[in-house]
């Protein structure tokens, strides 16, 4: 990894707001409620330091998710301003998604027809990897994640947890500088729960020094991955 520059999370000011949505009936002649929109985040600021894994708490709905996804450059925001290993995220989006791994668990970023190995080649060819930085990479995660035996099967046969064990891989492929992890242990047992945030401390966090920032509802997880917290809290974070 290239540690000459200073690579860090900053957010300013940040607020995202999302149209209320009502019966067509009962607002088509109501200019008022059809423009009604519902506050999510609003003046967000925080900042992660190079190598730093900060942990964001909240409830279910309360923001989690749509502040990650800006992070990601997958949604905008109304106001304020992001910046990630010293990048516009306005101006500089295909940048920033080079530099990104983001763990989402959504299914729908697979094909359901595909073997495991062959979407996490095409998510490869994505980021210009040559067939042996590929296949490497995909030996390495699919070992310390254990789907080894997965890879062949149709990603369609896989139970929730395989599935959110690709996704993992599927944020670490491109060698992210700086992780983005929804709910990163969703999904799966006891276990391996424990086996895969001890991975993403003690070798991506600590060792080899990449800035985390994740979201969850676990405090538990947490306290094992978060070198800082905060909390979500009626759209503003709580430090």
């Amino acid at each position: 990894m290239d540690q000459t520059k200073h690579y860090t999370i900053e957010v300013v000011n940040v607020s995202k707001k999302y149209p209320v949505l009502h019966s067509f009936t009962n607002c088509r002649d109501d200019k008022a409620v059809r423009n009604k929109r519902r506050e999510v985040l609003r003046d967000v600021n925080f900042t992660v330091q190079q190598g730093e894994a900060f942990g964001l708490l909240g409830q279910n709905g309360s923001g989690k998710t749509t502040l990650i996804k800006i992070l990601a450059t997958l949604l905008l925001y109304d106001s304020g301003s992001v910046r990630l290993a010293g990048y516009d995220s306005a101006k500089n989006g295909a940048k920033i998604r080079s530099l990104v791994g983001y763990v989402s668990g959504q299914e729908r970023d697979y094909d359901w027809r595909l073997s495991g190995i062959d979407n996490l080649l095409y998510f490869c060819s994505l980021y210009n990897l040559t067939r042996k930085e590929s296949d490497d990479r995909i030996a390495k995660l699919a070992e310390v994640l254990q789907v080894e035996r997965y890879l062949s099967m149709p990603y369609k046969a896989y139970s929730a947890g395989v599935k959110q064990r690709f996704s993992i891989i599927r944020g670490l492929i491109n060698d992210p500088l700086i992780l983005l992890l929804d709910e990163p242990t969703k999904s799966l047992d006891k276990e391996l729960a424990t086996s895969i945030r001890r991975y993403i401390r003690e070798e991506l966090i600590e060792k080899e020094g990449r800035t985390t920032f994740f979201v969850t509802h676990d405090e538990d997880e947490a306290a094992v991955l978060a070198d800082r917290t905060g909390t979500l809290i009626e759209g503003t974070i709580v430090i």
